[in-house]
């Protein structure tokens, strides 16, 4: 089955390596995404009783029954406000880097580019380098520390995808 076959059908894919999972025996549900048990063996996860891993047990951080008022069973999980409100100045302005990044080339084509991870990874170095040898800013306008934070999280999207695009 192909992937867009397997997403027409909401069928569940392994966010690391893509293959389909049509079985409910076959993956693992984490709150990271749904993996084939391969991967979420080479990635650490208990796939023997899984339903008691930390990572998937949903718990009320004061301890209470879920049936209890006030429960909220949120311990554990990722606190994102802590990223987005605390970068926010720093996120629009990679969002910014995104955004004339879709202008000049095509919306999410960045996903596409051949050897992706080593072409960020070389433009994310160049922006480094470029700050220290011209200042902060980009001849764009934009700050080089910006599009550094750009390749940066385009070079950890790729390699947490597993793609050597």
């Amino acid at each position: 089955m192909s992937k867009l076959t397997a997403y027409q059908n909401s069928i569940p894919i392994c966010r690391h390596c893509g293959v389909c999972l049509a079985s409910t025996e076959s993956r693992i549900e984490l709150l990271t995404g749904t993996y084939c048990r391969s991967c979420a063996e080479a990635l650490g996860v208990p796939t023997e009783n899984h339903d008691i891993c930390p990572a998937i047990r949903e718990a009320d951080p004061h301890g209470k029954d879920p049936h209890q008022p006030g429960a909220k069973l949120d311990a554990g999980k990722l606190k994102i406000g802590l990223v987005l409100a605390d970068f926010a100045n720093a996120l629009e302005a990679v969002a910014k880097i995104g955004t004339d990044g879709a202008e000049k080339y095509t919306a999410h084509g960045w996903l596409m580019v051949p050897q992706g991870r080593e072409r960020y990874t070389d433009a994310m170095l160049r922006h480094y380098l470029k700050e220290s040898t011209e200042g902060e800013m980009d001849p764009s306008g934009s700050l080089h520390a910006a599009h550094l934070a750009w390749n940066a999280l385009a070079r950890l999207e790729l390699q947490l995808r597993g793609q050597e695009r």
